[in-house]
């Protein structure tokens, strides 16, 4: 029999695969071209297999049976003569490989934070927390957390997704005040950091409007700074603060977490310090200041923005067919949902990134998984 014109759907694989096969129905995949998607069968495949009915057809009417209408079929008159070749020819495999990405913003809440500074925060941080948070884990430690020097020994919002809004409540609710423990904040970030299991890329964000306090004894938690008890009496307590900061930043350094740093105005006394941790914490900018140094929310919102930039959150660009009826996601065989709410699952952006979300995200980014991104395509021979 002639196929010159006999179309069937088949499966072209995009991410691991990349080849033709039968047409996938059931739960991950998605219609995305209502016309053209209907409970229709084509009698023949590309090889010139037998399409078979799929449920809810009256094969009658689109099964092989053209008897009386000259051999024509539903794709005769509803699809156009020619597809993209993503089907028609064997295309390379394209490995997808996805990297989660956690951020830990440490945040300095102290009383001289009040006004600009702190109005500026809160707006730049909104601003790119809300677009990251479906698919970027973040977290909030602030310091301190509530007066003096005080802070719990946990960060105020655990690192995880759609964390934007606990993040602006947090802001909102604890305000300014207090001294500038830098050392626990730091401290409890790195214990949040090395106590999380989930994978991918981590990064702190450290921001400072001056010197860490010389009036929280808590930050030396060791005259000697070896973590061990509360200082009593330090003879250079800001001496022993700096020199644990640093040495925190050093061990987030050595697992390959890297500590960016963003001073507020009036942190031109901490240049120094500031200076020392974005180069101990491998971030440090070009020039005499290696600290991303800002003068209100617009060039806070720029810091962030590039610190941000670069991560990799849970999207892989792939090559999207001109022509496709359903697009299947699977992870080790299984199909994952499609969630267009960017909550949780994954999406086809415009710009063919396929993006992932929520626990789907650190799914499918996990060591050793197999993840095939596959469209069901029409096919010309």
């Amino acid at each position: 029999m002639t196929i010159a014109r006999q179309l069937g759907a088949v499966l072209c694989s995009l991410a691991l695969i990349a080849a033709c096969g039968e047409s996938v129905e059931g739960a991950g995949s998605e219609n995305v071209n209502a016309e053209t998607s209907q409970d229709v069968s084509f009698p023949m495949g590309p090889n010139g297999e037998n399409g078979g009915s799929q449920a809810g057809d009256d094969s009658s009417e689109t099964s092989g049976d053209t008897e009386g209408d000259g051999g024509k079929t539903f794709a005769d008159d509803h699809l156009p003569d020619t597809y993209d070749p993503l089907c028609a020819e064997e295309m390379p495999e394209l490995d997808v490989e996805l990297v989660a990405a956690s951020i830990m913003l440490v945040m300095d809440r102290s009383g001289s934070m009040v006004g600009a500074n702190w109005d500026a925060a809160k707006g730049a941080i909104e601003a790119v927390a809300t677009p990251l948070a479906p698919s970027t884990r973040i977290g909030l430690q602030l310091y301190p957390e509530s007066v003096m020097c005080t802070i719990s020994d946990a960060p105020i919002v655990a690192m995880d997704f759609n964390q934007s809004g606990a993040i602006m409540e947090a802001l909102e609710v604890e305000g300014v005040g207090g001294s500038t423990p830098m050392a626990k904040g730091l401290r409890n970030a790195r214990d949040a950091i090395f106590g999380d299991p989930a994978p991918g890329n981590k990064i702190v964000i450290l921001t400072a409007d001056g010197k860490p306090s010389d009036t929280c004894m808590e930050d030396c938690t060791g005259c000697d700074c070896t973590y061990v008890d509360t200082c009593t009496f330090c003879s250079d307590l800001i001496g022993c603060m700096e020199s644990e900061i640093t040495s925190l930043v050093e061990e987030l350094a050595a697992v390959n977490v890297p500590t960016y740093v963003v001073g507020f105005p009036g942190s031109g006394d901490a240049k120094d310090l500031l200076n020392e941790l974005a180069t101990l914490g491998g971030t440090a900018l070009d020039g005499e200041t290696k600290y991303y140094d800002t003068t209100g929310e617009a060039d806070l919102l720029e810091a962030l923005e590039a610190i941000t930039a670069n991560l990799d959150t849970c999207g892989t660009t792939i090559e999207v067919p001109d022509h496709y009826d359903f697009i299947m996601v699977t992870l080790d065989g299984e199909p994952l949902v499609r969630d267009e709410t960017h909550s949780d699952g994954w999406d086809l952006l415009e710009d063919g990134t396929l993006q992932f979300y929520g626990s789907a995200c650190l799914a499918a980014s996990a060591p050793g998984v197999e993840l095939k991104v596959s469209f069901i395509c029409k096919f010309v021979e």
